[in-house]
């Protein structure tokens, strides 16, 4: 029965996309898709060719009005093509009640990154009819790091800076803004820079073999916590540190080599353990906890911040 509900909700939905683009093509023609994106329960389309006339046509209008026209469009074009979707639908699935099956407008939105499945991030002026302030409109994200709980504090706070830049500005004015950002990160306090992670065993036996007969490689979680916990026993500082657990939350760095943990990285549960820690790699933190989830964001845009510029310098 779930299988039966998600395979209908996607059928739904892709037979819906179909109609739209089909319908608005006949309208406008365009060789870009008006179909953005679809997902289980939604779809996403642009209506660009149709503001564009209506912009050239009322150039002087506020942001809101244009989003009245948007709201206008998708009433009176859009509404009847889901009518007749559902109607289709439920013919063509003999349907016992017809009027449990419908879709509805979400959000309206002036500005969209669509970064990969189930990842994009929108600008919404209009969400099931709130309508959002021009200078505070709501940002809606979906599957990107910037939403994640295991995104350390200091990058969560800046992938959300970066969002109106993307919007705003260019690739250059971004790898610009990503080079004034290194400082602030090196002067950050380390509990603010560690990424958090639950480490499912504190145990390693390197005589343990994989399904090919091969020594199983260390878990990144598990290399971590037994950096802390060895550290801690070697310098007999258990009073001050509890050994990390299996199934504990840790927060964890990053280290440059060679070190006193004998690790390129380590975990800690206990944030003043941060004050053992004097060998952070603040490149590769920067690398793996804001530059990389920077790039998902960016990269259907086509923009790479790892292409070889000044901007991205040494520290």
């Amino acid at each position: 029965m779930a299988a039966a509900i998600t395979g209908n909700g996607r059928y739904f939905i892709q037979k819906l996309s179909n109609y739209i683009e089909e319908k608005l093509q006949s309208l406008l023609k365009s060789s870009k898709p008006y179909i953005i994106y679809g997902d289980t329960d939604s779809c996403y389309y642009h209506i660009e060719p149709f503001m564009e006339k209506y912009i050239q046509q009322n150039p002087d209008l506020t942001i809101s009005e244009y989003v009245d026209w948007a709201d206008n469009f998708e009433k009176k074009v859009i509404q009847p093509i889901i009518e007749r979707c559902i109607l289709d639908f439920a013919t063509e699935l003999n349907a016992y009640n017809k009027e449990s099956i419908g879709a509805e407008r979400e959000i309206i939105s002036d500005v969209a990154v669509f970064s990969a499945k189930k990842k994009y991030f929108a600008r919404v002026r209009d969400s099931e009819g709130t309508r959002y302030s021009e200078s505070d409109p709501k940002i809606k994200k979906m599957g990107l790091e910037v939403i994640k709980s295991s995104t350390p504090l200091w990058s969560i706070k800046k992938l959300e800076e970066s969002i109106p830049k993307i919007f705003d500005g260019t690739e250059t004015d971004l790898k610009n803004w990503v080079k004034s950002l290194r400082e602030d990160f090196r002067n950050a306090p380390l509990q603010d820079i560690s990424a958090v992670s639950s480490v499912k065993t504190v145990e390693y036996n390197p005589l343990d073999l994989d399904k090919n007969g091969k020594p199983k490689s260390i878990n990144i979680g598990t290399k971590s916590a037994m950096a802390h916990n060895n550290y801690i026993k070697t310098n007999e500082i258990q009073h001050k540190y509890n050994l990390i657990q299996s199934g504990d939350k840790t927060k964890r760095l990053f280290l440059s080599t060679p070190n006193k943990f004998n690790s390129n990285i380590v975990a800690y549960t206990n944030e003043s353990f941060t004050n053992e820690i004097d060998c952070v790699d603040y490149d590769t933190n920067f690398e793996k906890s804001f530059l990389n989830a920077l790039q998902i964001m960016i990269e259907s845009l086509g923009w790479d911040l790892n292409k070889k510029t000044e901007t991205l310098d040494e520290w």
